[in-house]
Formats: structure tokens, sequence, C-alpha cells
């Protein structure tokens, strides 16, 4: 199963914090985990950004690479309090290599 999370309408340019509507679909997306997805199955959460240079929060992030790896952590973190378990779930970011 492959879930893509639209990046404008979840995360503010430069930021790796979820946004309301962000959080609300990781919840509906870790209830379909849980309910569809076996107990067994191995999760990988892969951040993106666009190509722009990171420019508002350059000292957190020092660039798209690691901001994308946040982002995957943070809906990874959202997935974790949903309860979905840590050890099955992975997270990769890819900068701007995908945007």
């Amino acid at each position: 199963m492959r879930v893509v999370l639209p990046l404008g309408e979840a995360f503010a340019s430069g930021s790796a914090d979820l946004n309301t509507a962000g959080k609300s679909f990781c919840s509906e997306v870790a209830k379909a985990i849980i309910k569809d997805i076996p107990a067994d199955a191995q999760i990988t959460i892969i951040g993106h950004t666009d190509s722009d240079p990171v420019k508002k929060a350059k000292a957190k992030y020092p660039d798209n690479k690691a901001l994308s790896l946040a982002r995957a952590k943070e809906v990874m973190a959202e997935f974790k309090s949903a309860g979905i378990a840590s050890k099955r779930m992975s997270a990769e970011g890819l900068g701007e290599t995908q945007p």
C-alpha cells in the first residue's frame, strides 16, 4: 500500500511540523494501517521536500535532506501516537532528489 500526503497540505515551507490537516490525514492513514495491514508488516515513511534551499530554519535543517527526514520522523511520531508500534516503522528522507 502506498499513501501520498500532499506536501503543501501538511507542512509549511521549511517546516517539519505537521499542521492540523496533516495530523488529521495521518490519523486516518494510521487507522487504515491498523485495520487493514498485517501487524508484522514493515512501514517505511519517506519524506520529501521541494527543490528550494532551506531558508527559514537553516539552523535546524541545514539542507533539504535533513528537513525531509525530520518530516518523515514527524509522520512516524503521529503514527506511533495512533497506536502503531515503533519497531514496525522506519523513516527516510529524500530531500530534493525526489521532490
